[in-house]
């Protein structure tokens, strides 16, 4: 395990005052490629909610939104287009969840064609997604930033290929992340060409990295981790959007068949888009993160 990330360079980009803090920090890694094999680091960008700095709040602890996004797309895109860390405030200032921390990490994969990494360690070990975000990032978040470090402190979310790899993420990963948030994502990776690629078209690497398949697999064996029982996981697609809204809704019913009791699905009519994505994450947060905690 890596744990010791070493930032070159942080940029606050706003005040920590009525509104949050953004900083983008770059950070060495050995288990993936730079993208445009122009470094050998990749950009993280963090977000810490407003009042994060204040004598007042200097002892207390926030729960993380680890922010995946989709392609093509990079984590600017959460702050640019969906404007998330706004729409959050703008949330807890109602009264619908709780502050948080975001970290959004760069997952775009810089192998033969630059692109869609899913999110995942590819087959030939040389691009291990998967493993940066919960060995590398996470670690480095609890040491560097005042989290709730905890399983339930800890939610994935993101948005098409993101929506995927939070589902597929947590599920793999359930001691390290109590819930997720995965909007229009597709859930077997074996029907989409960027996991063959990613994959040398390994069946049995596609599988093991498809929910669709191994949430069953594990029901029917009875072989289901135990902390999938407290996880959250909201999922959410638009019924315009083919074939995400059905796999959204298979991916709904095998959960819940498997027992994970705190289970949403939403499928509102709506398309591939920001528009979609915003009005259901924050559908996703007062879920995963209610405000009364519970």
């Amino acid at each position: 395990m890596t744990c010791l990330l070493l930032p070159d360079a942080a940029q606050a980009d706003a005040p920590d005052a009525a509104s949050g803090t953004l900083t983008t920090l770059h950070l060495p890694t050995a288990l993936v490629r730079p993208g445009n094999g122009q470094t050998t680091k990749r950009d993280i960008i963090i977000y810490t909610p407003a009042g994060y700095s204040a004598a007042v709040n200097a002892r207390r602890r926030y729960p993380v939104l680890y922010l995946l996004h989709g392609s093509p797309g990079n984590p600017n895109n959460f702050i640019k287009y969906g404007q998330w860390p706004n729409q959050m405030e703008n949330l807890v200032k109602q009264g619908g969840t709780v502050p948080a921390i975001m970290v959004m990490p760069n997952g775009n994969y810089a192998g033969q064609k630059e692109g869609d990494s899913e999110w995942a360690d590819s087959a030939d070990r040389r691009d291990r997604f998967e493993t940066w975000v919960t060995q590398e990032i996470v670690p480095y978040i609890d040491s560097h930033y005042r989290t709730k470090a905890s399983a339930s402190g800890r939610i994935l979310a993101g948005v098409s290929e993101g929506g995927f790899g939070s589902v597929n993420l947590a599920l793999r990963n359930p001691r390290l992340f109590g819930g997720a948030v995965g909007l229009s994502g597709y859930y077997d990776m074996r029907g989409f060409g960027w996991g063959h690629i990613i994959m040398n078209d390994s069946d049995a690497a596609m599988s093991l990295n498809s929910p669709l398949f191994y949430v069953p697999e594990k029901t029917q064996s009875g072989h289901i981790p135990p902390e999938w029982r407290t996880m959250r996981v909201f999922v959410g697609a638009g019924e315009e959007e083919k074939p995400y809204a059905q796999e959204t809704r298979s991916i709904g019913a095998a959960l819940q068949k498997a027992g994970v009791s705190q289970v949403q699905v939403s499928t509102p009519n709506g398309k591939h888009d920001w528009n979609l994505w915003t009005s259901l994450f924050l559908a996703g947060l007062r879920f995963t993160l209610p405000a009364n905690g519970s």
